[in-house]
């Protein structure tokens, strides 16, 4: 059975699930993966706002506990935007001057099959020099970011008539880094869910 979400999101539920059944009487699991079951619940709308921001605060808690972690993943980030920036001039340019649009979408789905991943960590000439190779056989670019406290980090698809190519910033793993992003996909995945059961029932 194919899981509904990560293993770090898993753990932030896992935590939060006894003192949100005790406070609103809901299993989160419930109401995540069978929203149905509260389209008559009263008030849900307000009910899920108040379960993201008491998730929220256990999150940062557990965040707290990581210090040196969380310090380190705030250098990371600070690096991978600069380099970043550095990439996306450099595409954008390169790109203008072959005549190949840059486009970001809202979103954009792709077949694993026909994609290959690139991890870059500088921006050095040789680097520079294999983007302008990729940039040469698109026919479009795609550019999609990730945010941590106020730094952007972009991600570019080069779509090519035979293959896909990603190319990614690395970003060294931290468990900082994963909790945050399991927060979003938990809270995106409640306003999801408040979505389609209605503002105010």
């Amino acid at each position: 059975m194919k899981k509904l979400w990560s293993d770090y999101a898993e753990v932030i539920i896992n935590r939060v699930t006894p003192s949100i059944k005790a406070k609103y009487n809901i299993n989160i699991t419930d109401l995540i993966s069978n929203p149905s079951k509260f389209m008559n619940t009263d008030s849900i709308g307000n009910t899920i706002e108040n379960i993201k921001e008491d998730i929220s605060k256990s999150t940062d808690q557990i965040i707290n506990s990581y210090g040196a972690a969380k310090s380190k993943l705030e250098d990371e980030m600070d690096k991978a935007a600069s380099i970043s920036d550095k990439i996306k001039q450099h595409i954008n340019l390169y790109a203008k001057q072959n005549n190949i649009p840059v486009i970001k979408p809202l979103f954009f789905e792709v077949d694993e099959q026909q994609k290959e991943t690139v991890y870059i960590d500088n921006s050095e000439d040789s680097t520079l020099k294999f983007i302008e190779q990729l940039i040469s056989i698109s026919n479009v670019i795609f550019l999609s970011t990730i945010e941590y406290n106020n730094h952007i980090v972009g991600e570019w698809l080069f779509s090519t008539p035979t293959k896909n190519y990603v190319l990614r910033i690395n970003i060294p793993t931290n468990p900082v880094y994963e909790i945050e992003s399991a927060r979003t996909e938990i809270l995106d995945y409640l306003d999801s869910t408040k979505e389609y059961v209605g503002e105010e029932k």
